[in-house]
């Protein structure tokens, strides 16, 4: 099969297949362009584990420089979304300036109406009301002042040009991640922590403080938030504990599950290579409990049926 022909099988599909030698090299070439073995490796599981096409823009593999980034689009947050049972829509609209509009955050309700296209004015924000059965509604407002961190990330470019579509796209991306416990897609940045499975301890060779006496920076994820990546990366890793306890791992399963997705021993994960980790673990159990869900529901579908006369 060609490269354009598995693509568009994979497009036309809409699913994530395990990806043969010949559809690794065309994302290599174009997709992850630039991504090392490893890289590439944890990429490929993250589109798998949740389920994301990234020929058709829902994941995508950026690096900046020798920095790596896996970045779930907006895109992809609706396709989450939209696989659950108890999804019900959404609403999303930019605000003008020139527009009407009242929120009600309590009862999560917009009233918005507009008068005409013309005197619109600039805009002034966006908001989405995520929906979701037997839940409250979700109300997330962006205003434009809100928004300057990101004009000015890796993505500025993109606001320049296109902010509308942006400030939208983050109102809604923030809406639904907030209405269905969604925890993947964050802007992550690696750096070079040292890590082991029972215990988290920085590398004690690198000094704390610069040469030029500068203190250590927080690295940006998701668009303007920052963290501290000697303490994301202990969390990460107390996370990854409690997942594999739920998985019922011992110590050489959880040494060999990271070997097999990483192709490297967790003292050389860097920090987005963790968190990756984590959010695949989280996904696997995400999908026992489902199955379980359905064996349950199927035992009490033959058991009904069997009491009927």
């Amino acid at each position: 099969m060609s490269n354009q022909s598995a693509i568009a099988q994979v497009a036309t599909n809409n699913v994530v297949p395990a990806f043969t030698k010949e559809e690794r090299e065309t994302l290599i070439n174009t997709i992850a362009r630039g991504a090392t073995p490893h890289e590439l490796s944890l990429f490929i599981n993250m589109c798998q584990s949740a389920q994301l096409n990234p020929f058709l823009n829902q994941i995508y593999f950026i690096k900046y420089g020798d920095k790596a980034n896996i970045q779930i689009s907006v895109e992809g947050i609706q396709a989450i979304a939209r696989r659950r049972e108890d999804f019900t829509g959404f609403k999303a609209a930019v605000v003008k300036e020139n527009d009407q509009f009242e929120a009600d955050v309590v009862n999560a309700e917009v009233q918005h109406k507009v008068s005409g296209f013309v005197a619109r004015g600039k805009t002034v924000g966006a908001y989405c009301i995520a929906h979701r059965k037997d839940f409250p509604s979700v109300l997330v407002l962006i205003g434009k002042d809100e928004t300057k961190a990101m004009e000015n990330g890796n993505n500025k470019h993109m606001w320049a040009n296109y902010y509308d579509d942006m400030i939208q796209k983050h109102a809604i991306k923030r809406a639904l991640k907030l209405q269905f416990g969604i925890e993947i897609g964050e802007d992550e940045q690696p750096v070079e922590p040292s890590s082991s499975i029972p215990t988290y301890k920085p590398d004690q060779s690198k000094p704390v403080i610069d040469m030029d006496m500068t203190p250590p920076k927080t690295i940006e994820v998701d668009e303007g938030k920052h963290i501290d990546p000697e303490v994301e990366m202990k969390n990460a890793w107390e996370d990854i504990r409690n997942l594999s306890e739920q998985l019922q791992y011992s110590e050489d399963d959880l040494k060999t599950f990271i070997k097999e997705k990483t192709g490297k021993t967790a003292r050389q994960l860097k920090l987005p290579e963790v968190i990756g980790l984590r959010k695949i673990m989280a996904l696997e159990i995400a999908s026992q409990q489902r199955d379980q869900s359905v064996d349950g529901q199927a035992s009490q579908d033959d058991f009904e049926l069997f009491d009927q006369p």
